[in-house]
């Protein structure tokens, strides 16, 4: 579930000046009237508001998203952490914003943070003929497609940098069908008329409602909607001539709500208690800082901060020459790259500094490997608000170890367009130059490149496998795109042989019957044997994976993971953290909407010093619990389940103590938030508790499929809100039947829309999707997985609405009535009913 916080004050476009301004472009001067035609604006200083309409913002995501400094003179920026986290504008009817048949200019600033994943959205409406800005594909530049195909790639803009941006849709085609400009320089257009239709659905900032999980990882400010096409002069002007640029609201004449005219708007001015009727304050210095009220509000500044930035972590890296400082504050760059601010013993030269969103990325003499501690002494650096760091402020970090335990080596050749592996084998570079080497922990490349960023590469992981148990084995691959899978006899690279390959791409781990999936292949227990998977990707999602499964095992092929480190390890020497690896830490830190019976749980692979259940302790909001120990391998699993339900909306602690590489005590903490929820919702035959989440409410009486008084339903609404049943009498009972392999679930079902979205979902410790079923998805299909997602074989049957006899063909049909499901497994059988009728069945082999 996520979260979502809803902002409806407004300011009124009758605040705004309504003078014209005027701008030169090119010799020529064109008059201009940025107020003309604006239908939207959100500045984000420190809320979600439409300042000139009715256009407010709904916060999205499993944490709440921050207000962080914007550039010079701009206030306040929304910083989305490319996860979950997006804006919704649920203001006004949803297409409002889609300006069908017309023209539109949007225009904004941003910073990314992290280019990682194709098509981040920047901001959008939908796909087709709606509109959007996107990164383009997995490229550093930004994509328009409003009515028109995506425009080509054009500056890039993956620097790290505040960029300005306008993107235009033109009905008429008179120089362009679209454009996009990129600081105030027209980047790339497409010819033709833009053909904008709407499509039903919400305005979104850092998502495409039409193609979701593009989420945007960085920074939005200042983003404007008009239904007209800019002129170039109103873009120059936007983005200042190439200078740091001016927020919209001083650009309309000016600062939007600014009662005494001292350039602080009146909202800042109470947020930090200032007389909103006094223009004096703009001089005073609030925190005697050295900066002034006014122009602490125009570096985005809070004035009222007081707090010296902190040292959070150190971290060495595997290439022994670089170590990274995590800062609590923003750092003024001047002194966070000022080389002589540092100082490393045992004597460790800097050579170099550089800093990005609090971390300063020091370049140092080579490390001497094996866990050696450093220690790092900070001087003179400062925060943006001018505090400077404790004097002589110290931390430690700990060299790279070096190993081949428990690894594998992973390789990467850059810059190989297409998709089939022969384009790696024929790179001159192949095998003996890569451009780079990095470690994975399991059989799987996102150990090294944890996301999609990457483009036009060839890469493999090689090292042996040594099986701890003589039997036949069967091995999957899944990548994206192509790969091959090869194994040894022996410990030899000599003796290797093609297993199984993938020739598409991104098809899952695959039972037998595909070249996906090897024959089953005899191996002998504690003997090693030479493994490599080479894959080739082109554009779009990169990985690449491996899984086997022991002959007689039945877990589904779409079930499995990747094969685990206990099992491999690296013919070479490899770098690893001195510290470990922290898999797993969930609930994740700050994170919102946790489940009020969520588990605590911590997966860590050992580093240095060994974690046993003797040197490590937890702390639950500051009482010692007890918790769950287990080790597989190098690989610690703490697990703590809280004895009671938490508190609806509360904030809990979890505090972690163990040993440092260098054997010391430490502590990791953090926070997280449970959701907030109602109720209970109980069953009325055996009385089991639900728990009423999110958005989900009672229909009003006679709101149940009856439409009889005292029949109510509920109402999961279409921003969600799920009934969460975590009775533990009722899992008992769901144990009890999914045993015996055999499970029915009845619901009446009445629609809001044809969207992506889920009726029922049972999930468990180890299994995502016991039992679930989307009634139906987006394209009209009825779903129906259980054991796991989403293999036809074993697991999934579906068929289209369309095929079931009653079905009317329109939207109605779910609108207007209520509609009675039921599915059924028993063993390997599966059917699902509408209405009393059959319409589906189907034979899948995955157990419950």
């Amino acid at each position: 579930m996520q979260k979502k916080r809803k902002l409806t004050c407004k300011l009124s476009l009758a605040s705004l000046a309504t003078g014209l301004l005027a701008a030169s472009l090119t010799g020529q001067a064109q008059t201009t009237d940025l107020k003309a035609g604006l239908k939207a604006y959100w500045n984000f200083d420190g809320n979600l508001n439409d300042s000139v309409g009715q256009f407010q913002g709904t916060e999205n995501g499993s944490a709440s998203i921050p207000f962080v400094n914007g550039g010079t003179g701009f206030g306040k920026a929304i910083q989305l952490d490319g996860t979950d986290q997006y804006v919704e504008i649920t203001g006004g009817e949803p297409d409002d914003l889609a300006f069908a048949g017309g023209s539109v200019s949007i225009a904004g600033w941003f910073k990314v943070g992290t280019f990682d994943k194709s098509w981040q959205a920047l901001v959008a409406k939908g796909e087709g003929n709606n509109w959007r800005v996107a990164r383009r594909g997995g490229e550093g530049g930004i994509a328009y497609a409003g009515g028109l195909t995506d425009t080509p790639t054009g500056k890039d803009v993956n620097d790290g940098n505040w960029h300005h941006f306008v993107a235009i849709s033109d009905a008429d085609g008179a120089e362009y069908g679209t454009a996009v400009y990129i600081d105030g320089v027209r980047d790339t257009i497409i010819a033709g008329a833009a053909g904008l239709t709407a499509n039903g659905k919400r305005m979104m900032v850092g998502e495409n409602p039409d193609a979701r999980g593009r989420y945007w990882n960085g920074e939005i400010d200042d983003l404007a909607i008009w239904g007209r096409v800019l002129k170039d002069a109103e873009i120059t002007l936007l983005y200042d001539s190439g200078k740091q640029g001016k927020p919209l609201s001083i650009l309309l004449g000016a600062v939007v709500g600014d009662a005494d005219g001292d350039g602080m708007p009146d909202d800042w001015e109470k947020q930090y208690g200032f007389n909103p009727n006094n223009a004096g304050d703009a001089a005073q210095d609030a925190n005697g800082n050295g900066i002034s009220n006014l122009e602490e509000f125009k570096r985005g500044l809070n004035p009222l901060d007081t707090t010296k930035p902190v040292i959070l972590s150190v971290a060495a890296a595997a290439t022994f020459d670089t170590v990274k400082i995590t800062y609590s504050k923003e750092l003024d760059p001047a002194t966070a790259t000022n080389l002589a601010n540092y100082a490393i013993s045992p004597t460790l030269a800097v050579t170099a500094a550089a800093y990005k969103n609090k971390v300063v990325t020091l370049t140092t003499a080579k490390q001497t490997a094996g866990a050696v501690a450093y220690t790092v002494t900070v001087n003179n650096v400062k925060d943006i608000n001018n505090w400077t760091v404790a004097a002589n402020t110290k931390a430690t970090f700990y060299s790279y170890l070096l190993t081949k335990a428990g690894v594998l080596k992973f390789s990467y050749w850059g810059n190989i367009s297409g998709t089939p592996v022969q384009g790696l084998y024929d790179d001159p570079r192949y095998p003996a130059t890569p451009d780079l080497t990095a470690t994975v922990y399991s059989f799987n490349s996102r150990w090294a490149f944890p996301d999609d960023s990457h483009e036009n590469y060839g890469a493999t992981m090689e090292g042996f496998l040594t099986p701890t148990e003589s039997a036949d084995y069967r091995f999957f691959v899944y990548s994206d795109d192509a790969s091959e899978l090869y194994l040894s006899t022996d410990a030899t690279e000599a003796n290797l042989a093609l297993i199984a390959q993938e020739t598409g791409c991104c098809n899952n781990f695959t039972e037998p019957g595909t070249a996906r999936t090897s024959d089953p292949i005899s191996l002998v227990a504690g003997k090693k044997y030479f493994i490599r998977m080479v894959y080739k990707e082109g554009g779009g999602g990169d990985y690449g994976q491996v899984a086997w499964r022991k002959e007689g095992d039945t877990t589904a092929a779409g079930s499995l993971t990747p094969i685990p480190g206990k099992y491999l390890s690296a013919a070479v020497d490899l770098p690893a953290p001195a510290e470990g690896l922290l898999t797993t830490q969930s609930p994740a830190p700050n994170a919102k909407n946790v489940s009020p019976v969520a588990a605590v749980t911590i997966v860590h692979v050992d580093g240095k010093t060994e974690w046993t259940g003797a040197n490590t302790s937890l702390k639950f909001n500051g009482a010692a619990v007890t918790y769950t120990f287990t080790k597989d391998g190098s690989a610690a699993t703490i697990v703590h389940k809280p004895g009671a339900i938490l508190p609806s909306g509360s904030t809990n602690k979890v505090t972690l103590s163990y040993k440092d590489p260098g054997g010391n005590d430490a502590t990791l903490e953090w926070t997280f938030v449970a959701a907030v929820y109602r109720g209970p919702a109980k069953d009325v035959v055996k009385g089991y508790n639900g728990l009423i989440m999110g958005s989900a409410n009672y229909t009003a009486d006679k709101g149940g499929h009856t439409g009889k008084a005292g029949d109510y339903a509920m109402d999961l609404t279409t921003k969600g809100g799920p009934v969460q049943i975590i009775d533990p009498l009722f899992l008992a009972a769901l144990n009890e039947a999914t045993a015996k392999d055999e499970l029915s679930v009845g619901l009446w079902v009445k629609k809001y829309d044809i969207a992506d979205s889920s009726a029922i979902w049972f999930s468990s410790p180890s299994q995502a999707r016991v039992f679930q079923a989307h009634t139906p998805w987006s394209n009209n299909n009825i779903y129906f997985d259980t054991a796991g997602c989403c293999d036809g074989g074993t697991q999934r049957i579906n068929a289209d609405i369309n095929t079931f006899a009653d079905y009317t063909g329109d939207i109605g049909w779910w609108t207007n009535n209520w509609h009675y499901f039921v599915f059924n497994k028993k063993a390997d059988a599966k059917d699902i009913w509408i209405d009393g009728k059959p319409f589906l069945a189907g034979s899948n082999t995955g157990l419950l």
